[in-house]
């Protein structure tokens, strides 16, 4: 009709003046535009990440020019809703340092070795800041069962920086892919900030109860 025809006109005129402001879709916007000029899962995944970085105050390049991880979390978030990367980056996946040390013992392939820290960087990244995977501990565990979260967020930055380094030697020389996995690693509690804000506020994952919450539903599940 010409009344829907005038709104969504005008609401492309309200998009483009703010996109000129900001230089940013908001959430909503996007999702408006999908169909016309951006199509896919990935814009939206990095104008949510560049809204999420502008909330918190984590602006891109405010640190260091880290313009290159923006589109590797982009890329990173969109191949998680893609189950043939699931199940390729799954093979690569161990649990502890020593599983890890352990699938690449005896094993020159400096690209296997790239893979596999890479896969499980990326992995214990999504985990903390997305996924929730790694949430605090509960307190009906043994004190010598809990581990922090930010055991895993070190891992996880040891993991990019071992990544980085055989980036650089498969490149035999300095990698843009490299120097990302190195900022990764070196600026890994931003990205997890960064992640966490945008699991929340953008991506509308369930809340998970607090560590209080737990322990009453502890409480009441072992009455």
């Amino acid at each position: 009709s010409r009344i829907s025809d005038n709104g969504r006109t005008a609401h492309r005129a309200r998009t483009k003046e703010s996109s000129a402001r900001t230089g940013l879709l908001s959430p909503v916007d996007f999702l408006f535009l999908l169909g016309s000029v951006v199509q896919t899962s990935y814009f939206f995944m990095l104008n949510c990440l560049l809204h999420s970085r502008a909330n918190i105050g984590l602006e891109s390049n405010s640190k260091v020019y880290d313009e290159g991880v923006n589109v590797y979390l982009a890329h990173l978030l969109n191949a998680h809703i893609v189950p043939r990367y699931l199940l390729r980056a799954s093979s690569y996946i161990s649990q502890t340092d020593a599983d890890v040390a352990a699938s690449l013992a005896g094993d020159s392939d400096c690209r296997r070795k790239y893979e596999t820290y890479k896969a499980n960087a990326d992995f214990l990244l999504v985990a903390v800041s997305v996924s929730d995977l790694f949430d605090e501990p509960r307190h009906s565990q043994p004190h010598q069962l809990r581990t922090h979260k930010q055991v895993y967020i070190g891992r996880a930055s040891l993991y990019y920086s071992l990544a980085s380094s055989y980036a650089t030697k498969l490149a035999r020389g300095e990698s843009p892919v490299a120097d990302t996995l190195l900022k990764l690693s070196e600026h890994i509690d931003d990205y997890v900030r960064i992640l966490s804000y945008m699991r929340g506020q953008y991506l509308d994952f369930i809340r998970r109860y607090s560590p209080g919450e737990l322990f009453h539903l502890d409480l009441v599940l072992d009455a």
